[in-house]
């Protein structure tokens, strides 16, 4: 059997290149340059450099959610270290572009210009003289080293950019068509199940006196109604939309939750209605985020097909926990069952959208799915980061 074909590796890389990884990229970046600059350092300074490398790899990580702040305490720690020793560390000039490429990635481009700006002029100051110092071609290949560095960032912006507007071009292409179809299958296939299934019971009654025969188009229409059934299942599961929002004949929620406590109280309630012990682990901690309603709703998709999910794999009675807990500024949605076999087939039992799907609408708003099996337990994390939230 031929290997199916592997996307091309750039599609992969950009793919994976989440907040949270880009973020994990580049704090090993800035401590591999950390560690190459104090190699490079004279002796009797390479400790120090080492552990000003390390706190500036921190305040470029910090600099993904905080760019103006970090930028302010770059430049102190900078300067302050280079007018203690008189000469500038060689990893302040290998980290300076991966900052701009952090500030240009998360940032917009009057910031990008003017941090880039205050960066190239402290890097022009003679600690010797504590004035600036333009010579034409050092100067010049400076500006060109924190240029290349907000390119690059501003290249991987535009590239997660564009990864995060096909996936919500996507979710929309899916919308549509499972419209498109569904109505087709409800014109063209319940509309004829329906109206053969009333000509059948008209025939059995008009034969009733023949019982054979009124037996066999009983079981015909019987067959028929069974069909019909299943094609209206089918149906309901193509007309739940790519957000998870439902047209109101199935079993989920038909209205959006307004907030997220609200949301977390709906799956509960779910989880109840289904026959399964639903258990909150809120975190003691103050965990209280908000949500924008775009973000809300897309929560709720993926918190909805994994409760669903839970209750389909789960035996009856089973406790599913639901927790909530904060981690390095992000918010981490934990849902966790038992496995056991399929305890429902039902088409009610799915809000229609996969695994690949929730993925897909996680990225939409940088969020993250992870899955995984241990002790018998099934356990789905939906990590959402600080730029999800909305500003207090």
């Amino acid at each position: 059997m031929p290997k199916l074909s592997q996307p091309h590796i750039y599609q992969r890389i950009r793919a994976a290149m989440t907040l949270q990884r880009t973020a994990a990229l580049t704090a090993v970046i800035c401590v591999a340059l950390t560690l190459l600059g104090a190699f490079f350092t004279p002796t009797e300074h390479q400790l120090s450099a080492a552990v000003l490398g390390l706190i500036l790899t921190v305040t470029t990580i910090l600099a993904f959610r905080h760019p103006l702040l970090m930028s302010v305490f770059f430049v102190a720690v900078w300067m302050g270290s280079t007018f203690a020793v008189g000469t500038p560390y060689l990893c302040y000039i290998f980290l300076t572009p991966i900052f701009i490429a952090v500030i240009a990635y998360h940032g917009k481009n009057w910031q990008t210009f003017g941090i880039g700006a205050v960066f190239w002029a402290a890097g022009l100051i003679d600690p010797s003289t504590a004035q600036i110092s333009v010579n034409p071609a050092p100067a010049f290949a400076w500006a060109m080293f924190i240029g290349v560095g907000a390119v690059i960032g501003a290249t991987f912006a535009h590239s997660a950019q564009r990864y995060k507007t096909a996936m919500v071009e996507w979710n929309a292409d899916v919308q549509r068509r499972q419209s498109d179809l569904a109505e087709t299958l409800h014109n063209s296939v319940v509309s004829s199940l329906t109206v053969n299934t009333m000509q059948l019971e008209a025939l059995s009654l008009e034969y009733s006196k023949n019982q054979e025969l009124a037996r066999r188009l009983d079981e015909l229409s019987d067959s028929m109604r069974s069909s019909m059934s299943e094609v209206r299942a089918l149906t309901k599961v193509l007309r739940n939309n790519i957000e998870g929002i439902n047209d109101g004949i199935s079993f989920g929620s038909t209205t959006k939750p307004d907030t997220f406590a609200q949301l977390l109280s709906r799956e509960e309630s779910r989880l109840s209605k289904l026959n399964r012990q639903p258990v909150m682990e809120v975190s003691t901690e103050e965990v209280a985020p908000r949500f924008p309603p775009e973000t809300l709703n897309s929560i709720a998709a993926i918190t909805t097909e994994a409760c669903l999910n839970a209750v389909k794999y789960s035996p009856p009675g089973a406790e599913i926990v639901i927790s909530v807990r904060p981690h390095l500024g992000w918010t981490v949605i934990t849902i966790s069952n038992p496995v056991s076999k399929p305890t429902s087939t039902n088409a009610d039992m799915s809000s229609g959208i996969g695994m690949a799907s929730m993925s897909r609408i996680a990225a939409t708003i940088d969020a993250r799915v992870d899955t995984k099996f241990e002790n018998n337990r099934w356990e789905l994390s939906l990590s959402l980061p600080p730029s999800a939230q909305k500003a207090r």
